[in-house]
């Protein structure tokens, strides 16, 4: 809160900074659960920079977190305009924000441009490996599926994913569930119902970690 209050005096003395105070204070809003005001102020700095990547990428950032997926999209594709290359960590941000969407095509195609672009980028390729899975689940091919997701679950993304700062696509407790119905539908009930039982468990723990760094975000 004390952030808030400092962006906002350097808003109201009209100062140089003015778009990074805006992104600042909504950035702290957000963080505060006030998801309506921190928009606003994402918006404002847009209007006052429309020509810097950075702050179309700022606002997709926050779009894509409050699951405003269209609009995160719209951001992305203009920060790599304004950039004049879809950089591999806004395909990737992109990809979320189809996978969010349902658009699996979309998603494996801009996973597949970040990893083509940069080949050692480790969390796409763990998130298309994921969307590969998954896929064949869709499909109904629930044995490869099950050997997919069986490697995926001992390699779980918040690892993989630290050193690129950017969100996981599944988390580990998702992928047990699909292992789990895939479990199901090749007539494993006993393996079925241990993965779902431990995915609720990891749910459960994601879930309160969540909680604890979001009260000490409002302290």
């Amino acid at each position: 809160r004390e952030a808030v209050n400092a962006c906002t005096a350097l808003i109201a003395f009209g100062s140089v900074g003015q778009v990074e105070g805006h992104l600042m204070r909504g950035c702290c809003l957000n963080r505060l659960g006030e998801a309506e005001p921190a928009c606003e102020d994402y918006k404002k700095a847009l209007q006052l920079a429309p020509d810097r990547a950075d702050v179309h990428e700022a606002s997709g950032n926050l779009f894509l977190h409050l699951r405003y997926l269209h609009e995160a999209i719209s951001a992305f594709d203009n920060a790599a305009k304004l950039s004049k290359s879809l950089a591999p960590r806004l395909a990737y941000k992109r990809a979320f924000a189809h996978l969010a969407m349902g658009d699996t095509i979309g998603a494996n195609k801009d996973l597949g441009h970040a990893l083509r672009m940069n080949p050692g980028m480790v969390g796409a390729a763990w998130a298309r490996d994921g969307l590969g899975a998954i896929q064949s689940v869709l499909d109904g091919n629930y044995r490869h599926a099950h050997a997919r997701l069986n490697r995926l679950v001992h390699a779980p993304a918040p690892t993989l994913m630290a050193c690129e700062r950017l969100p996981p696509l599944f988390l580990p407790h998702e992928f047990m569930v699909y292992r789990g119905m895939c479990s199901l539908y090749l007539g494993d009930a006993a393996d079925a119902i241990q993965d779902f039982q431990t995915s609720l468990q990891l749910a459960q723990k994601s879930a309160a970690k969540i909680g604890r760094a979001s009260c000490r975000e409002r302290v």
